[in-house]
């Protein structure tokens, strides 16, 4: 059976990026007929002063070919399989970056065609908002840990998808800051994601080596005896729901200000947005439900499995890159200009056709956003210190008396009584089991 899933999630892997990749020549054909040319200025010298029906279809090409690339719903099947059976260092690696390439060539083949028009960054927002709303549910039915990080990818790469799709609009309608906000915003979840991901992958690495599964259902209890990687899960968690004061909470916060933003766009526009605005919200409250689930079932409570191995923290080398991608998630969530640094130098890419005088001020307004948001979670971390210090002073001062614990009852509780992956979500998944298709 694990040879079996194995040879079926390299099958489909294959399957996937081929069929992407004749979306990808197909649109290389296409605009080589209009060129005669190989070379990507010249594709987008003709792209950006021949709109019409054929750039409409090579666009519509593009879009395929990436979006199976990065696993934006609905071309996601093989990622979450692919995630399920490859190592976790593996896993960490497409995740942060294999699958993001097909975000990059978006990102080029956009800066080539200039000016888009409003109906492609609409089509990219709603694609984008369809893909993270729809990753963020399959999260909270997974009993395999990795398999659900996998589908969390889907969600993060929409989340960047919304991103871009607002900075197209921003340069159809010809607002600087609105583009961006959005490009910015984009292109800083892609980095966040990186970290956060990769940091989520490597303890999921932690926990197969030391239980020799990810399976949830059979878990519990790790906080104990894996208290570094529990801690390092749980931070890492926090920063992919989109709350402060790490890294997810920053890229996703520049997100909803290009959709609360104060842009001359119309009403109709902006009453899209406010519904894509609660959408996104709605889509860091399931991916809290899902990161609690995860975190509670795993760590916390009893081992479910009597015959899995105790485990233990693995040794310091092997922990190294945990201890770096968890700094990486802190410091880009309390200096999010940090961030910015590493892609502020392609936004006014996006910002050519703009005038000299607002380029700055476009790209100030992302700064002075950013220096906010790094207030607030500086101010949030300190509140979660004192908080965390204050409960262990007055527990220490207190000095209660021991004795054994109140069971309600039960003399002697046993793994058989906590609540199982698939309890802790039942009751939500299964109003929304008809939309997801299947929920394993």
């Amino acid at each position: 059976y694990p040879n079996q899933k194995v040879r079926f999630a390299g099958f489909n892997y294959l399957v996937s990026t081929h069929i992407g990749l004749i979306f990808l020549v197909a649109a290389v054909m296409v605009l080589y007929t209009q060129t005669h040319s190989w070379y990507l200025s010249d594709f987008g010298q003709w792209l950006s002063h021949h709109p019409g029906p054929t750039r409409n279809a090579v666009f519509l090409l593009l879009l395929t070919s990436f979006g199976l690339k990065s696993a934006f719903f609905p071309f996601h099947s093989w990622l979450p399989r692919a995630h399920a059976a490859a190592p976790a260092n593996v896993s960490a690696l497409m995740s942060g970056v294999i699958h993001k390439a097909g975000l990059f060539g978006l990102l080029h083949f956009t800066i080539l065609q200039g000016q888009p028009d409003a109906w492609m960054g609409w089509l990219v927002l709603g694609f984008s908002a369809t893909s993270a709303v729809m990753g963020a549910l399959y999260t909270t039915a997974q009993r395999d840990l990795k398999r659900l990080l996998g589908y969390s990818s889907t969600e993060n790469v929409g989340i960047a998808g919304m991103g871009f799709g607002i900075g197209m609009l921003g340069m159809a309608w010809q607002q600087p800051v609105l583009t961006a906000l959005g490009f910015a915003g984009g292109m800083l979840h892609v980095l966040n994601h990186a970290f956060f991901k990769c940091l989520l992958f490597y303890t999921a690495g932690n926990v197969y080596r030391a239980k020799q599964g990810v399976d949830m259902e059979r878990l519990g209890g790790l906080a104990r005896t894996m208290p570094w990687t529990a801690t390092s899960f749980l931070l890492g968690g926090i920063a992919i729901s989109g709350l402060p004061p790490f890294n997810g909470f920053a890229s996703e916060f520049l997100v909803y200000s290009g959709l609360f933003g104060d842009a001359p766009i119309g009403m109709w526009a902006r009453l899209v947005f406010a519904l894509v605005a609660s959408l996104l919200a709605f889509v860091g409250a399931l991916s809290v439900l899902s990161i609690t689930r995860a975190f509670g079932v795993i760590f916390l409570g009893e081992s479910r499995d009597s015959t899995l191995p105790a485990g233990q923290e693995p040794t310091l080398w092997m922990n190294l890159p945990v201890v770096l991608h968890t700094a990486g998630t802190v410091a880009l969530g309390l200096a999010p200009w940090l961030g910015l640094a590493l892609v502020q130098a392609s936004l006014p890419l996006f910002l050519r056709d703009a005038s000299a005088s607002s380029i700055p001020l476009a790209v100030a307004q992302v700064h002075d956003t950013l220096v906010q948001v790094s207030h607030w979670s500086i101010a949030a971390a300190l509140l979660m210190a004192i908080v965390y210090g204050a409960r262990r002073w007055v527990g220490r001062s207190a000095n209660p008396a021991s004795g054994p614990t109140w069971g309600c009852g039960y003399a002697v509780p046993s793994a058989r009584r906590q609540y199982t992956g698939s309890s802790f979500a039942r009751d939500f998944t299964r109003h929304y089991a008809g939309l997801m298709g299947y929920v394993q």
